[in-house]
């Protein structure tokens, strides 16, 4: 904690994402999400929306998801989906809900416990990155399957040590 705080403090930003973990998770320090997010941790930020979310302030988680959202985290984008497209917590916008389905899949979403995937739209790769195996899935269930028809190519990284049965059927 105390050498990420000291480094973060010359500028250094993987430093700073590493001390807003470990405010955010407690590790060498007291745990404060607030601290995280004002770090710039999408998951402290994605914590405090469902936390505001569920104590009832509306107005507040929306904002948090948001930052999460535009932060990369795929997770915010598909509560602000869902929200939009209910209408519950902000004016029902279908649009917006459909525009922000598109861009989930353009963030990293997890696809077992220790990879993610994304589709870069602009060359149509996806990418599956992480460390481990793959999880096994039902024909025509695996995330990526309602893109199949926009992939042109699949870059699958090294630590990626499996592919799951039914992943590209």
């Amino acid at each position: 904690y105390q050498m990420f705080r000291k480094a973060s403090k010359s500028g250094h930003k993987a430093a700073t994402a590493e001390l807003a973990e470990c405010y955010r998770l407690g590790r060498g320090c007291e745990r404060n999400i607030g601290k995280a997010v004002e770090l710039g941790s999408p998951k402290a930020a994605l914590q405090l929306g469902r936390k505001l979310l569920r104590d009832g302030d509306e107005c507040e988680c929306v904002k948090y998801f948001w930052m999460a959202s535009d932060a990369g985290g795929s997770e915010a984008t598909e509560e602000l989906a869902k929200i939009y497209k209910e209408g519950n917590l902000v004016d029902q916008d279908i649009e917006e809900s459909d525009r922000l389905t598109q861009v989930i899949s353009s963030q990293f979403q997890k696809c077992g416990d220790n990879l993610i995937w994304k589709i870069n739209p602009s060359d149509r790769t996806l990418f599956i990155r992480g460390n481990g195996m793959m999880e096994d899935f039902d024909i025509n269930k695996a995330p990526w399957h309602e893109y199949r028809d926009e992939i042109q190519s699949v870059v699958i990284e090294n630590g990626v040590e499996s592919i799951g049965k039914c992943a590209f059927d």
